[in-house]
C-alpha cells in the first residue's frame, strides 16, 4: 500500500485511505477506482452512500520509516499522497484520518511530501489552525488539470495556497492546453497520456507544446508517459528525448531551505 512505486516522479507513494468522488472528465477512467476494485472495495463514490477503505496503522507509521532512513542517509526523498484517494475530499468519514495525516507531515521533515488533489479549494479550509494558513516547507502542493477548463478552474485556487512549491499534473493529458497565464507562478509540470483499457487519445504535440513553454518561463518539465493499454505502453520519451525535471529545491535538506512567507502571495 505504501512501500516503493512504479511512479516516476516520486520515491514513495503513500495513502492514509483509498477512494474518492470523480469531479472532472480526466477522472472518468479512473486507475485508483479499478485498482480498488481489484481488492473487492468499492470506495468510490458520494462520500453519504461510500465509506472510504481507512488503511492500517502500521500503513500509517511507514512515513516515519522513510524518514529516519533518508535523515540517517543525509538525503531527503519524495513522497507522493495521496495516489489512491484526495486528501482534500469534503467527507466527514476523512475529518480524524486527516489530522493523522497532517500530524505525520509535520513530524517527517526528511520527507518531500508531494501532495496531489483535485480540490485546491479545500486546503486552507482544512490544514491545521496551528499553519496559520501557510503550508511546511517540505509540503509541496499540486493540482490536476488535463483539459483547458479543469485548469482554467483549479489552478487559480492552487496559486492561492501559500506553498514553497506549486506543481500541476497534466495527466491525462486529453487535450491541447494553455498554461502559460500561470507558468511564472508554478515550479513544476508533469505530463503524460492516459493509460487503461479504455484510454483516450494522446498527441504527442500537446506535450511538446507544453515543453516549450515551460522552458521558456523556467519550469522544471517532467514527460512521465504516452499512455495506452498499460503506463509504459507508449514509453517516456517524447521525440526521442527524455525530460525528467524536478524543482531544484528537492535537492536541499531541512535547515537549508527557505521558509514559506504568506506575504509572498
Amino acid at each position: 500500500m505504501g512501500e516503493k512505486t512504479t511512479v516516476n516522479w516520486t520515491d514513495h507513494t503513500h495513502n492514509w485511505f483509498w477512494g474518492c468522488v470523480k469531479v472532472a472528465p480526466e477522472c472518468m477512467h479512473c486507475y485508483a477506482e479499478t485498482d480498488s476494485l481489484r481488492y473487492g472495495k468499492k470506495v468510490f463514490g458520494p462520500g453519504s452512500t461510500t465509506n472510504r477503505w481507512i488503511l492500517s496503522e502500521k500503513n500509517a507509521k511507514l512515513p516515519y520509516k522513510w524518514n529516519k532512513e533518508a535523515q540517517e542517509a543525509g538525503r531527503r526523498v519524495k513522497v507522493f499522497t495521496s495516489s489512491m484517494s484526495d486528501l482534500f475530499e469534503n467527507n466527514k468519514q476523512l475529518v480524524e484520518v486527516r489530522q493523522i495525516a497532517f500530524k505525520t507531515i509535520e513530524e517527517t521533515p526528511w520527507l518531500w511530501w508531494q501532495v496531489l488533489t483535485k480540490r485546491p479549494e479545500n486546503v486552507l479550509k482544512m490544514i491545521p489552525a496551528s499553519w496559520n494558513g501557510i503550508l511546511p516547507d517540505h509540503m509541496c502542493v499540486g493540482t490536476s488539470a488535463g483539459i483547458q477548463k479543469t485548469a482554467n478552474k483549479n489552478i487559480p485556487e492552487l496559486l492561492n495556497i501559500p506553498a514553497l512549491v506549486h506543481f500541476v499534473s497534466c495527466e491525462p493529458m486529453l487535450e491541447p492546453t494553455n498554461f502559460a497565464p500561470w507558468l511564472p507562478y508554478l515550479q513544476w509540470m508533469i505530463c503524460g497520456g492516459e493509460s487503461g483499457v479504455d484510454h483516450r487519445p494522446f498527441n504527442p504535440e500537446w506535450a511538446e507544446a507544453l515543453r516549450q513553454d515551460c522552458s521558456e518561463f523556467n519550469v522544471p518539465y517532467f514527460f512521465k508517459q504516452h499512455g495506452g493499454r498499460f503506463h509504459n505502453s507508449g514509453g517516456d520519451l517524447l521525440y526521442g528525448q527524455e525530460y525528467k525535471a524536478f524543482p531544484i529545491v528537492f535537492d536541499q535538506v531541512p535547515g537549508t531551505v527557505q521558509p514559506v512567507q504568506a506575504s509572498l502571495f
